[in-house]
């Protein structure tokens, strides 16, 4: 799901990875592809109007979410293949016999907040094929030590926004498919869903992700969790993120990119009191690095609260 999924607690990293996958190649900057600053794109009126305005909260809970059971026979076995690359940063490493990439490019936010919010592309028929790819894009995990990563999840047969777990588990809890349900109540009718996560109670860490449910124009409960985090650190992200095997200098992941939007448009986040548009002043690129092997890839970022990447 995240970049920090992959990288605890330098004690835990210790114990889950074997020395020979703690080795990368290149810098963690290094070939993420370029980016642009005066897209041709801008965010969409409704997208700025859903983290910013004053949606009520439902009281309901998600449609059609799974069951905890459900969900980790369709997410949990990518637990255990994340714990052992959980101790990289972005970049390359040595898999078994594998080149595997691990890239990650998009928005990172800077501590000091207390939740996260965007609006989310989706892509309804998008195709993973190798067992070794996992595309999670766009993911979110807020600042403030959340328990709670909200992730957009393509995987083989899987296709869903997952609640990933870092204070009990560490592990995909929750999820609720992408399918024609979900596109009707909770998309915006251009392949976009608005989510937000944050802190609910400072007492005990408690976090809740919500979804806009479109068609009532409120917030229904996705998943709620507190305790301690384990990522050991309060900054957060909204990011294009990927696990790829290497074939050649192409990553195995490009070729079910093709032609698909990854998109997150207003970014902000919860200072306690307000929701407040990503910018330098809260967010910056710190999280960037690795390459995604794709030569087709394009990224465009217009500011802090917005990115785009193609393919």
């Amino acid at each position: 799901m995240t970049v920090l999924r992959r990288r605890l607690l330098p004690a835990v990293t210790a114990l889950l990875i074997p020395t020979a996958l703690l080795t990368q190649v290149g810098t963690p900057s290094a070939a993420v592809a370029s980016e642009s600053r005066t897209p041709s794109w801008s965010t969409t009126a409704a997208a700025a109007a859903a983290c910013s305005g004053n949606a009520r909260i439902s009281g309901q809970a998600v449609q059609r979410a799974a069951s905890l059971e459900q969900t980790q026979r369709d997410l949990g076995h990518l637990t255990d293949a994340h714990r052992e690359l959980r101790g990289l940063m972005p970049g390359t490493a040595t898999y078994g016999v594998r080149a595997q990439t691990h890239p990650a490019q998009g928005t990172s936010l800077k501590s000091g907040n207390y939740g996260a919010c965007a609006t989310q592309s989706i892509s309804t028929n998008l195709t993973v094929r190798s067992s070794s790819t996992t595309i999670y894009s766009p993911t979110m995990y807020p600042p403030g030590n959340s328990c709670i990563e909200l992730v957009t999840v393509y995987v083989t047969n899987e296709r869903a926004v997952g609640a990933w777990d870092w204070c009990n588990g560490v592990t995909f809890r929750k999820e609720v498919p992408l399918d024609s349900n979900f596109v009707s109540t909770y998309t915006d009718g251009a392949s976009n869903y608005t989510a937000r996560v944050y802190r609910t109670a400072a007492s005990g860490n408690s976090w809740t992700a919500y979804l806009l449910n479109y068609r009532t124009n409120a917030w229904d409960s996705f998943y709620t969790s507190r305790g301690t985090s384990q990522t050991g650190r309060d900054t957060g992200w909204v990011i294009d993120e990927e696990y790829s095997d290497i074939n050649g200098s192409t990553a195995s992941a490009c070729a079910d990119r093709a032609g698909k939007r990854f998109e997150s448009q207003n970014i902000s986040v919860y200072n306690g009191s307000s929701w407040v548009t990503a910018s330098s002043a809260n967010a910056d690129g710190r999280w960037d690095g690795g390459s995604f092997y794709c030569s087709t890839r394009t990224f465009q970022r217009t500011d802090w609260s917005h990115w785009r990447a193609d393919g």
